[in-house]
């Protein structure tokens, strides 16, 4: 299915992990700013992957009946970053009536994660649903569906370390170019078939693992604080 990547090409080398520092940066910004520009590298080598690719290994990928729960979660996720909505890609019915190899490796190949309109809130989504993708499964079933998804994990953590990059580039008193902020969304308002069950899930698994930190962080204060008030009656 695949034809021959380079992969290794020069572009791709992380000797080539280089900037001019601006002045005052620290070695915890430095380190920020390189772990920016591998992050950019490894997206453009999973790209290039993607892009290596015959059609016929997508062509193979549409044409099954009842593929893993796992496959279809990455090319839900790919249509997610392309802008469609959870109720457009609720079926594999639906998947596979838009997985159109030509022009879904174009989307792919064109996709840029840095900018504004939905396209943080679109990757908020893929990052959580990627949490309960199974590589093993994907590496026996789809060559195509793991490079996907190897290509869905670099996209967002290129976009995460480019985010981070441009809160030092401020401190640093730096002109960045500004993003267009994602529109607020409500919540409540949002129709039931318009979200995505595996992000859901994984929403309540974030508020439980947030409330049990604030718990044991209450906890962790209130025994400090009454150590240092027993090590005052002690000294009194």
């Amino acid at each position: 299915y695949q034809r021959r990547v380079h992969g290794d090409a020069e572009e791709f080398r992380e000797e080539n992990v280089a900037f001019e520092e601006p002045e005052g940066m620290t070695e915890d910004e430095r380190e920020k700013m390189t772990d920016k520009i591998r992050a950019e590298l490894q997206f453009k080598k999973a790209r290039a992957l993607v892009q290596s690719l015959d059609k016929s290994a997508l062509a193979d990928v549409k044409q099954l009946k009842k593929p893993s729960e796992t496959l279809a979660r990455v090319i839900r996720c790919c249509f997610y970053l392309f802008g469609h909505t959870p109720k457009q890609v609720r079926h594999w019915m639906q998947l596979r009536m838009l997985l159109k190899p030509s022009p879904f490796l174009e989307s792919v190949v064109n996709y840029d994660p840095i900018g504004g309109g939905k396209k943080k809130r679109n990757l908020v989504r893929v990052k959580r649903i990627l949490k309960v993708i199974k590589e093993e499964t994907l590496r026996s079933e789809s060559v195509a569906a793991f490079l996907l998804q190897q290509w869905l994990t670099q996209t967002v953590e290129y976009r995460e370390r480019y985010t981070e990059n441009v809160k030092i580039m401020k401190e640093l008193g730096r002109e960045v170019e500004e993003e267009e902020e994602d529109e607020e969304i409500n919540e409540e308002e949002v129709a039931p078939d318009d979200l995505d069950p595996d992000e859901e899930e994984q929403k309540r698994i974030e508020e439980e693992e947030r409330r049990k930190q604030e718990e044991e962080e209450a906890r962790w204060r209130a025994e400090n604080e009454e150590n240092e008030e027993n090590e005052e009656n002690d000294e009194d």
